[in-house]
């Protein structure tokens, strides 16, 4: 499930992941990228990874053609979380944006916060 945190503002996206990741989180939330990708031009997502429990494959899908239709507009990701996958998922979105991904240990959230501002 995503929820949209307080923390977005202006062309930051901050999320909270956890529990079961489908399809049906990123139909809710790509209106607000579009949203966003219009109003800035280049956007900055805050993913804070809690305990997620299954990502479903369409999920994975819909992550990866989110990535690829706005692969140019999407300027840093900062990811903040406490597994081991985690930090490897970070690392695996990689290519599929031109901006920067950077992963943080949960207990760093707010160096996150302020990477992603700068």
């Amino acid at each position: 499930m995503f929820k949209v945190l307080d923390y977005t503002k202006d062309d930051v996206i901050a999320i909270q992941v956890e529990g079961n990741i489908t399809k049906a989180d990123y139909e809710k939330i790509n209106p607000l990228i579009d949203k966003k990708v219009n109003e800035f031009g280049k956007i900055k997502f805050f993913i804070l990874m809690n305990n997620i429990d299954a990502i479903k494959p369409e999920a994975m899908v819909s992550d990866v053609k989110m990535y690829l239709n706005h692969y140019a507009h999407i300027s840093k990701v900062a990811v903040a979380g406490d597994k081991t996958w985690q930090r490897i998922i970070a690392g695996i979105a990689n290519p599929f944006i031109l901006g920067k991904i950077k992963y943080f240990p949960k207990e760093d959230v707010e160096n996150a916060l302020q990477w992603i501002k700068e």
